[in-house]
């Protein structure tokens, strides 16, 4: 295979081919075909489980992406959030057991964030039945684009009570 070939085998897979050369790419290509690496599909639609988790008591809220205004970047007016409430949500739900959490990654959140894989994080102005939304994009790890979408993010939500604890959470990424 020439190198614009290579490049696009490896593209349509998602992977990066910026400034790689012939040798590289050929391994690139060699290992994406060893570990099975599929076509991005365009055409799913990771939103449609979303409705589930915007399920209150009190009603639906909408999808934090259709809304179109009213997103700041100031979270001084949403109770305290903390390392806690994500731990609880995350771990102390049902769910989790010793076997799940050796291997959940370490939680690598953090560092991630700390990494400047965390592109944009807002909240919207508005309370929904008393429940706050935070929607936030995450550049892919090892990849340079999505694999659902093929977009350079993947785009997240939070749904946090009024007292900071997370009622629902949704990333369309692998590791979720």
């Amino acid at each position: 295979m020439k190198v614009p070939e290579l490049k696009k085998y490896l593209q349509v897979r998602g992977i990066s081919v910026a400034n790689k050369r012939r040798e590289e790419l050929l391994d690139l290509c060699q290992k994406a075909h060893e570990l099975a690496i599929e076509v991005i599909d365009e055409q799913e639609d990771p939103s449609a489980t979303s409705v589930i988790k915007l399920t209150t008591k009190d009603g639906i809220i909408p999808d934090p992406y259709s809304l179109k205004s009213d997103w700041i970047t100031d979270f001084t007016p949403l109770a305290n959030y903390t390392w806690g409430d994500m731990y609880a949500y995350l771990i102390v739900k049902e769910g989790y057991d010793h076997e799940s959490l050796k291997a959940y990654k370490s939680l690598e959140g953090f560092r991630l964030h700390w990494d400047g894989h965390v592109q944009s994080l807002q909240t919207n102005t508005s309370t929904f039945f008393g429940y706050h939304l935070v929607k936030f994009s995450v550049k892919p790890t090892e990849r340079e684009r999505t694999q659902i979408g093929n977009k350079p993010t993947y785009d997240g939500w939070l749904v946090l009570k009024e007292d900071g604890s997370v009622h629902s959470a949704h990333c369309p990424c692998i590791g979720g």
